[in-house]
């Protein structure tokens, strides 16, 4: 087996001597994965898929003449039945002409058919290519989007709702945070975070499990999570935010455990067996997951534990609060971020249009790494109007059908990064831009 051969099944991610059927079925998924209509108006990630579609056709054009071909194996096509529709192409993708093989009489060999890549990848790249740029021209005259489920008008640039992976992600004039002293006068109460205990990730291979020990709550997925004591701070912003950044909140909060990074795709595949994410990469953060799916981690994960005798019954693990995640995005910060965006967050100007592996920014000042950009996080919250005046364990607003999300992605704007900076989204929305981290706190928080 030539090492070219060799690269096309590490590119449809197969090991070397896979079937037929198994080159097709693997082609059929990244097709769905990799076609431009799944990305709506975003141009860049159109391009991107069209390009990684080539190669995949041209990969299985490569390995459907060497499976056809090379003696001794035999074709998994024999595994088929005329009018089965097991060779039916992947709605969205050309249609292939790969059917069950034919023979003039019996015992005589099997027809062979000629490679069908180099016209699929001329079908597919052509009528994608024009489908692209006419896309491209008709999205500079597509100036929309929504905030938070409300119309936002950003000067000369495209407004996205990431939840629904339209356009470009939200953008508004840069404006660097400005600290009034209304908002430096009520954050002079926050207390800061004292980090008096951390979960160190280890080898999962280990799976040590220190009974009663938070540490060992974590040991087999390798997570780390951070306590937070709890504290008082100003959710919110005045000037510098939106109006459902407001009213300013002054907002008491109980102690609680919380993940310093995104959930992984491993961590999410160790818990679920799935492999949702658009992005694929282990240590790369879990997106494409729904709020209902990320709840759905967290029960399970509640219930493992609870089994294995490392979580009390009076404990459990969800997402956290819009007040838990502000807190600890602020970390004790009065601007709008807290630290130097560059070096903390991956966004629209430094991500190249993808996420990246988990902590591989600077951590915020409390250990805590992400919470500016590479992903927007689910939070518990119904999405709604802040209480104002002074308020402990704030559970959100009591109707509405939407969930909040926090933090900015990697398609976003510096100003949609921010630590006040709030959007809303369907329980069952899923996004290439959308992740979240898990809490563990008390069963009546």
């Amino acid at each position: 087996m030539t090492e070219k051969i060799k690269q096309c099944y590490r590119q449809l991610e197969l090991e070397p001597g896979a079937s037929l059927v198994e080159v097709k079925a693997a082609w059929r998924e990244w097709v769905k994965v990799w076609h431009p209509d799944r990305f709506g108006d975003d141009v860049k990630l159109k391009l991107r898929g069209a390009e990684k579609l080539k190669e995949i056709n041209a990969a299985y054009a490569i390995l459907e003449d060497h499976l056809m071909n090379e003696p001794g194996i035999r074709s998994a096509q024999s595994e088929s039945r005329p009018g089965s529709g097991q060779d039916k192409a992947p709605s969205g993708a050309a249609a292939s002409n790969d059917g069950p093989p034919t023979t003039d009489k019996p015992g005589m060999r099997p027809k062979q058919r000629r490679p069908f890549g180099a016209i699929l990848v001329a079908l597919v790249m052509g009528g994608l290519g024009l489908a692209v740029m006419n896309r491209f021209k008709s999205s500079q005259l597509e100036q929309r989007g929504a905030v938070g489920g409300r119309a936002a008008v950003a000067e000369g640039a495209l407004v996205k709702d990431p939840v629904e992976d339209r356009v470009a992600e939200l953008a508004v004039p840069e404006r660097q945070a400005t600290v009034t002293s209304e908002t430096a006068s009520a954050n002079a109460v926050a207390v800061s975070l004292e980090r008096v205990g951390s979960v160190e990730g280890v080898d999962q291979r280990s799976r040590r499990a220190e009974s009663g020990d938070p540490a060992g709550t974590f040991a087999w997925l390798g997570f780390k999570m951070i306590f937070v004591p709890g504290g008082t701070f100003v959710m919110g912003s005045d000037r510098e935010g939106y109006t459902h950044e407001r009213p300013l909140t002054k907002v008491t909060l109980s102690p609680f455990w919380m993940a310093s990074t995104e959930v992984t795709q491993a961590q999410w595949r160790a818990v679920m067996r799935t492999g949702p994410a658009f992005f694929k990469g282990p240590n790369l953060p879990v997106e494409q997951v729904s709020w209902l799916e990320a709840m759905d981690f967290c029960r399970k994960l509640t219930e493992r534990e609870q089994k294995a005798g490392r979580l009390p019954l009076s404990e459990k693990y969800t997402l956290p609060t819009e007040a838990q995640f502000e807190y600890v995005c602020r970390a004790g910060s009065l601007g709008g971020h807290s630290g130097d965006v560059e070096k903390v967050a991956w966004y629209k100007v430094n991500s190249s249009a993808q996420t990246h592996p988990v902590g591989t920014k600077a951590p915020n000042a409390w250990g805590f790494y992400d919470l500016h950009g590479n992903l927007w996080e689910w939070v518990i919250d119904r999405y709604g109007t802040y209480a104002g005046g002074s308020v402990t364990d704030p559970p959100g607003a009591t109707e509405g059908k939407n969930r909040s999300l926090r933090g900015g992605s990697w398609s976003s704007q510096i100003f949609s990064t921010r630590s006040s900076v709030r959007i809303s989204g369907s329980p069952g929305s899923r996004s290439s831009s959308i992740g979240f981290r898990p809490v563990r706190v008390g069963i009546s928080q």
